[in-house]
């Protein structure tokens, strides 16, 4: 491929792009966000079959071949995005940006009370369908650098879900 370059876009088309960002921080599909992090979750621990990161280059500068690393959080956001493809769900930076940040909620789990709580195994932890429902909806803002997890809304909204559906788990 040669030397790598920026490409620099049109004025006209800079205003289509501008709204990108916008759009990996608005609300997902509950039940899509649900089946891709368990999809993510598999993969990274590799309890499902999952290609190697390393074994698939994405890009190609000046003779030389990058791949990801054969590390969890990469193959858990590959199969993830495969995972998006396969459902053909619109937007998938916001299912993949909510993914990212989703050890935000869990750093936040003492706010949570029971809705995060104590699993069976040594580190893990049963995450009820209120915070997985938070997570998929709740605001995300970006600031400065920092992108993440409006925790506040987080936490209204994973209670408020938690108290409209008793039934659930």
């Amino acid at each position: 491929m040669g030397e790598h370059k920026r490409k620099k876009l049109a004025p006209e088309e800079l205003r289509q792009d501008e709204n990108w960002l916008d759009d990996m921080l608005l609300p997902v599909d509950f039940e899509i966000f649900k089946f891709v992090s368990q999809t993510y979750q598999a993969a990274a621990r590799m309890t499902m079959p999952v290609e190697n990161p390393s074994a698939r280059p994405i890009l190609e500068m000046n003779g030389k071949q990058y791949s990801f690393s054969d590390m969890p959080i990469n193959r858990g956001m590959l199969a993830a995005k495969g995972q998006l493809n396969e459902l053909e769900a619109k937007n998938h930076q916001a299912y993949l940006n909510r993914l990212m940040h989703f050890g935000e909620i869990l750093e936040a789990r003492e706010r949570l009370g029971d809705l995060i709580r104590e699993g069976n195994e040594p580190g893990a932890l049963m995450i009820s369908e209120a915070v997985m429902y938070a997570a998929a909806t709740a605001k995300m803002f970006v600031s400065g650098e920092h992108m993440g997890y409006d925790i506040d809304d987080v936490v209204q909204v994973a209670h408020d879900w938690a108290a409209s559906h008793p039934d659930t788990e």
